[in-house]
């Protein structure tokens, strides 16, 4: 005896709203009659309507089921008809495992896809887009470990098969996990109203048990179930060519006998549509099957490096079905394969399959680990705008950014629109500048022989705010946080984050603003950004202070740690964080969490100096030389 174990996708109610329920029956003698009901349907409405509509959906195809004596499969026919005539424009599917057989039946709308093991396939697409009504019904013997997709137009409008059937695969029988796997593909592209039922079907008994009495059991069945797929009588030509085809199917894939196919109906004129269907459904396989087994494979197949070739191509398909959908899972299987693919290139393996897969091998790669190449968008030319100019430090404030060069110790201020900037600050007030940071209305420059100089955007002017100060050290960063000023300098082999208050029109004096139990985690940090929290960033390290006490950040999903001229940016407006690392040529995007999300590559990454963020936009903006370059995010 068989029995279902089912994962529900319900979508977010919209014009449409999804439902998924398996029927619990406590009477054991009824449920063994009538087996257990699944159904998958959806109807319009929104609000609290909607939802009672949905309840007395379900109540009625419940009571008009289990209510109604007779043969399964026209008793569930009969059910799913007269509900989906009740409630008008509702799709409805539903499913029975009952004894040793599967029972489906659906309106239009509604689409049905199975596999068993490493096969898998359309029973009926979703169907009636051309205005044809009605319910179609099947039936099929249960087999150990099938896996029925029941879905509504708006589930399968989702859902590319590919898709679908690495979900399957990867799930290995656990229809929870298939559910939410898919159900993050629904949510991700989705209007909402889609309803979809992961069916599991598996046997009460033991596969042994069920192997040794299965002649008995066959002969037991209802005569609706024993029903063969050639319907008998004066022999057709249709039924020649079902019966052609089967042997062919039989011999072309060895095992495989289980065919999901309309019910026929006692009318003569229904007994033609089943057989006329069957032939349908078996060519469709045998045409399927002879695109892909050609002479190469089969002679590969009968080797045990032709396993392993197809090995590899099967999880290499999964690998990139699962691209965005689970990348984590995607990474593991490209890392398992590579060792297959080095394996078969030293034996000297020849095959255009393994070739292509070669190829295709580090697009895959990249995509699954997030990297995406980009094109960069020059913003403008320093040297245009002074000879020579170049940009080492580089802020983004109130829709412009500011460069510092500390070569010819100038300021700049430029629109990142248009290109056209203007000279804010000279040698003669900047003298040694090195560092930048900005607040609305004003730039501040850290100058190894003044101290800190404060430059207003709007008068043009610039004045020492904070004298320089031997307690520093050696000043690595600066940056300006909710009106004050913070600077991360190394004295003595000692870290210290050192905090200047806003206090009228200049700054209160300074604060050591890291506690003293949290010194040894601003060990090696030579970068910070704000956010209202402190973090710091070194070669491998990554640090976050609040109030002056500290945490490590630890990254995951990185695969290659950055390198030590890494720079770091971030702002309260966005919750990530972008690292720039040179060494490698890419952007690192971070969730505040520490969980790698993706990276940006681009040559002129090696180059690049510093970086400044506008999240508002969505643009990530580069210095590196003379020229300025945007990256959209």
């Amino acid at each position: 005896m068989f029995t279902a174990q089912t994962g529900k996708i319900i979508g977010i109610p919209g014009k449409q709203r999804g439902l998924v329920h398996e029927f619990a029956v406590d009477d054991e003698e009824r449920l063994k009659q009538k087996g257990k009901l699944i159904v998958a349907a959806s109807l319009g409405g929104e609000g609290v309507a909607a939802a009672e509509a949905g309840r007395e959906l379900l109540t009625r195809i419940y009571e008009l089921y289990y209510g109604r004596e007779g043969e399964i499969l026209a008793g569930l026919k009969s059910a799913v008809e007269n509900t989906a005539q009740e409630t008008g424009d509702a799709e409805i599917g539903a499913g029975v495992v009952a004894g040793e057989a599967i029972y489906l039946a659906i309106t239009n709308g509604m689409g049905i896809w199975v596999s068993l093991g490493a096969n898998g396939g359309w029973i009926q697409k979703p169907w009636g887009t051309d205005g044809e009504r009605g319910v179609k019904s099947f039936s099929a013997w249960a087999r150990e470990g099938q896996m029925i997709v029941l879905g509504n137009s708006f589930f399968w409008e989702n859902l590319p098969e590919g898709v679908l059937k690495a979900a399957v695969e990867s799930g290995a029988g656990d229809t929870q996990a298939i559910a939410e796997t898919l159900g993050a593909v629904e949510r991700g592209g989705g209007k909402g109203g889609e309803a979809g039922a992961i069916i599991r079907i598996y046997n009460l008994k033991s596969f042994t048990d069920v192997g040794e009495k299965a002649g008995e059991e066959m002969k037991a069945q209802p005569v609706e179930q024993k029903r063969k797929i050639i319907i008998r009588g004066r022999e057709t030509a249709a039924d020649r060519i079902g019966s052609w085809a089967g042997r062919i199917k039989q011999r072309i894939i060895p095992g495989s006998r289980t065919i999901y196919v309309g019910q026929a109906e006692k009318t003569s004129g229904r007994k033609k549509a089943a057989a006329a269907g069957i032939v349908f459904l078996v060519l469709t396989l045998i045409l399927g099957a002879a695109g892909k087994w050609r002479s190469e494979k089969i002679e590969a197949r009968q080797s045990e490096t032709g396993q392993k070739i197809e090995a590899v191509i099967t999880k290499f398909n999964e690998a990139k079905a699962l691209v965005g959908l689970n990348d984590t899972r995607s990474r593991q299987i490209l890392t398992e394969l590579k060792g297959d693919l080095e394996m078969l290139a030293g034996k000297g393996v020849k095959d255009s399959r393994i070739a292509a897969v070669g190829e295709e091998y580090s697009r895959v790669l990249g995509a699954a680990s997030g990297v995406i190449q980009v094109n960069l968008r020059e913003v403008t030319d320093l040297s245009l705008l002074r000879a020579e100019m170049t940009g080492k430090k580089i802020e983004f404030s109130e829709g412009k950014l500011l460069i510092l060069d500390d070569k010819q110790e100038r300021l700049a201020e430029i629109n990142p629109v248009s290109g056209a900037g203007k000279i804010v600050g000279g040698s003669e007030q900047l003298g040694g500048g090195k560092l930048l940071a900005a607040y609305p209305g004003r730039g501040a420059v850290w100058a190894q022989d003044k101290g800190i100089i404060e430059c207003s955007m709007t008068s043009v002017q610039c004045s020492t705010k904070i004298e320089k100060d031997g307690e520093w050290g050696e000043v690595h960063d600066m940056e300006m946080f909710g009106g004050n000023i913070y600077l991360l300098a190394e004295k003595d082999g000692v870290n210290k984050i050192w905090r200047y208050p806003a206090a009228g029109e200049g700054y209160g004096k300074k604060q050591d603003w890291i506690e003293e139990d949290s010194l040894s985690l601003s060990s090696g940090l030579g970068n910070m950004a704000i956010d209202g929290s402190i973090w710091g960033i070194g070669k491998g390290n990554l640090a976050k202070f609040i109030q002056g006490a500290g945490e490590t950040v630890m990254v995951t999903g990185l695969e290659a740690e950055w390198g030590e001229r890494a720079v770091l940016e971030t702002n309260e407006e966005t919750e990530k964080l972008y690292i720039l690392d040179q060494d490698n040529g890419r952007i690192i995007i971070l969730k505040k969490n520490g969980e790698y999300e993706k990276q940006l590559e681009a040559e002129e990454f090696r180059n690049a100096i510093d970086i400044a963020l506008d999240s508002e936009k969505g643009k990530i903006y580069v210095t590196g030389g003379s020229k300025i370059f945007e990256i959209s995010i």
